[in-house]
């Protein structure tokens, strides 16, 4: 019963998929009134975060004008900035927490999709974000 994501990494690449739990009721053959065809999702190909309840995607774009490997990570949600564990100039690796953001009564952590450094800190502990925001810049 239920709407569950699941992250499926091909290629080294994230995917986020969401499928839908259906039940079928021996009584009626097999068909619980519904429809017994989940309504497909687009699939996320992005970097993904770790919150407590779930996977939250995190969105990383390139910054034009940056070096090659400078890359933005943004908000994957509405929230408050609770924490910024990352300092402006930290090396950080794979799955570190970079940002820690509220939403909903969850704690949601943005984690670093690579090995690489903190290049500068664009948000702050209790700044209200919306999805697509920036936080802060890798290199």
């Amino acid at each position: 019963m239920g709407i569950k994501v699941f992250r499926i990494v091909l290629d080294g690449v994230v995917h986020e998929v969401e499928v839908e739990e259906l039940h079928r009721n021996a009584q009626d053959g097999g068909h619980s009134g519904a429809s017994n065809t989940a309504s497909p999702a687009p699939a996320r190909s992005v970097p993904q975060s770790q919150s407590a309840g779930g996977t939250e995607a995190a969105i990383v774009q390139k910054r034009s004008g940056a070096s090659a490997r400078s890359e933005v990570i943004t908000a994957p949600l509405q929230g408050i900035v609770l924490a910024v564990p990352a300092a402006s100039g930290q090396t950080v690796k794979c799955g570190e927490v970079l940002v820690i953001i509220e939403a909903m009564k969850m704690e949601n952590e943005i984690i670093a999709p690579r090995d690489c450094t903190v290049t500068s800190i664009i948000t702050s502990k209790g700044a209200s974000v919306a999805a697509g925001d920036p936080l802060l810049e890798i290199s």
